[in-house]
């Protein structure tokens, strides 16, 4: 019957925002996670570069931790597009409009370290 096919579809549209909504919820915490190890990464990479000035490490040393400073603010980024694009997914899906502009991701360490 009609009724019971429009009783699916909401079921299934709330099903979707839920979805999303969880979706954006993750992201959100996956964003942290990937901020934290940033800051870990910058500290590494301090370290490394106070070490390699003080001649007791190598250049391998200093450049590994660039890369995972690199690595880690990659990440960063990858996160703050998944949490916008969740975000547009989920406004799409309540019907609320897309021309919002949506909270500024915090990127942590945007800054370049310099030696």
């Amino acid at each position: 019957s009609i009724q019971e096919t429009l009783a699916e579809a909401e079921q299934n549209v709330t099903l979707q925002v839920e979805s999303l909504h969880l979706d954006l919820m993750t992201g959100l915490e996956q964003l942290e996670v990937a901020k934290t190890a940033l800051v870990q990464a910058d500290e590494h990479l301090r370290l490394a570069g106070l070490r390699y000035k003080a001649g007791v490490s190598t250049n391998l040393e200093l450049l590994q931790a660039e890369t995972s400073q690199a690595e880690a603010r990659l990440a960063v980024h990858q996160s703050s597009y998944n949490v916008l694009k969740s975000y547009y997914a989920w406004r799409r899906a309540t019907g609320l409009s897309l021309d919002a502009t949506p909270p500024e991701p915090d990127v942590v360490g945007a800054e370049e370290s310099s030696f």
